[in-house]
Order: C-alpha cells, then sequence, then structure tokens
C-alpha cells in the first residue's frame, strides 16, 4: 500500500473492511442451480429480458457469471461476488459461526426457528448465536 500523500486539502484516509457475515449461493451456470438462487433469494436474483440471471445492486445492475457468488449483504441487498473477489475477501465459515454482527434479516429468521422448535439443543445454539451478535456489536 503506497504512502498518504496529501493533495490540495484533501489527505487519503485508510478504511479496514468491517467484518461481516453474508451468505450466498456460487452459480454453476444451471438452470437448476439459477432457480435455488432465485427463491434463496426471495426474488432479489431474477433472469433479464435475454435470460441472463441478474439482480438490482446498490451500485447498478449486475450479472451473475457461472463462478461468481450470488450475495445477500447485511442490509439484505443483494449483490455478486467474483471468485478473485471472493478469495481475497471473504472467508468460508460455519454454518453456525455468527462471531460478526447478524443481519437482522437473520436474527428474525432465528427468531422465528426458535417459535417454531422445542428442541432443547436447537434453541440453546439460538441463544448462543444472538449472545455472540451481542458481544460483538457491543451493544
Amino acid at each position: 500500500m503506497s504512502k498518504s500523500t496529501r493533495i490540495g486539502s484533501y489527505e487519503p484516509k485508510r478504511w479496514r473492511h468491517r467484518r461481516t457475515v453474508v451468505e450466498g449461493i456460487e452459480y454453476d451456470g444451471t438452470t437448476e442451480c439459477a432457480q435455488a438462487i432465485m427463491e434463496w433469494s426471495q426474488g432479489k436474483f431474477r433472469p433479464d429480458d435475454t435470460g441472463r440471471l441478474s439482480a438490482l445492486t446498490p451500485g447498478g445492475e449486475r450479472y451473475v457469471s457461472e463462478g461468481d457468488t450470488a450475495v445477500i449483504g447485511v442490509c439484505g441487498e443483494p449483490d455478486v461476488l467474483q471468485p478473485l473477489v471472493k478469495a481475497i475477501s471473504y472467508e468460508p465459515i460455519d454454518a453456525t459461526d455468527y462471531r460478526a454482527p447478524l443481519p437482522t434479516h437473520r436474527i428474525l429468521e432465528l427468531h422465528k426457528d426458535a417459535n417454531a422448535t422445542f428442541d432443547a439443543d436447537r434453541l440453546h445454539a439460538i441463544v448462543d448465536q444472538l449472545v455472540a451478535h451481542i458481544e460483538a456489536s457491543g451493544s
């Protein structure tokens, strides 16, 4: 990384990407996988007029190519991770490893799951995830 240099009255600052947890499905190019992504994302990813899988992201319309990963971000927004970006910036985690803050939609899913189960071990796992979220967010 180059040394920061003042440019006029502006000085570049450095920013560290906060630890986040995103969920996604790696697209293998098949119709079955595209359908799974559309169902999982609740319609945030869909085919465009030409049949290519796409999503309206905060940065505009993005297409999902074979090898890309369709993700739902921490604010519930769809996005597309190219393989190189994913390899550099992300690492796979266990499905129960939520040391980073949970997105609101995930907390609501956990709450719904807790209401639907009477399995003590599952309830303990859900509570552990919520406690980890509270500790990570400093609340």
